[in-house]
């Protein structure tokens, strides 16, 4: 990556760290951040907006509540984003695989397990009601003698689904459960038996 001399400068001001730092949070930038095309709304809005203004751009990226534009690799400037982006962004994003991705990119390289907590929960939280009402209507159909629950989100790649069983697994329905969570979410599932009570 190469940065211009204004860049260079709006890089000191509004990101404000060592220049091997900054070298290594452009990349993630542009790697990592969203593009025009993933979001909606007023981000796009804005993000389309600031683009043109820039004559020489040809890319942009959203990145940590900031708007990072190039042209080729070449970084032209940053510019500061409103902080209801970033804390809304499940708003301004066209999925939540878009979403869960840009989430999980963000928090891998830190070590706090507070964070990794809240955002497993988070996750979980935002599965929980389509998954349940997917799992629920199979269960109550006549040919289930099977339950499956929702159990959560096991690390940041995978969903935990228990299951009861009477007799024999359904499989079928286990892979088109595997491949709608990998679809909408980006997710891996794991099957654990449910202890009877």
């Amino acid at each position: 990556m190469r940065v211009t001399r204004h860049g260079k400068k709006r890089m000191k001001q509004r990101i404000g760290v060592s220049k091997g730092f900054a070298d290594e949070f452009i990349q993630r930038a542009w790697e990592e951040g969203l593009s025009h095309s993933q979001v909606k709304g007023e981000l796009k809005a804005w993000m389309d907006k600031e683009y043109l203004l820039q004559k020489q751009a040809n890319n942009c990226r959203f990145y940590a509540g900031k708007l990072f534009i190039f042209c080729n690799k070449i970084l032209v400037t940053i510019l500061d984003g409103d902080m209801k982006f970033e804390r809304n962004l499940q708003d301004y994003v066209k999925s939540m695989k878009i979403y869960i991705t840009y989430k999980r990119n963000r928090i891998k390289r830190k070590t706090n397990p507070e964070l990794e907590r809240n955002l497993r929960n988070e996750f979980a939280d935002i599965i929980r009601d389509d998954l349940n009402a997917q799992l629920l209507s199979y269960c109550c159909s006549d040919k289930s003698d099977y339950f499956y629950y929702f159990v959560g989100v096991s690390n940041l790649r995978t969903v935990q689904i228990s299951f009861t069983n009477k007799d024999s697994r359904d499989k079928e329905f286990e892979d088109k459960i595997k491949r709608y969570i990998r679809r909408e979410y980006d997710f891996g599932v794991e099957f654990v038996k449910r202890k009877e009570l």
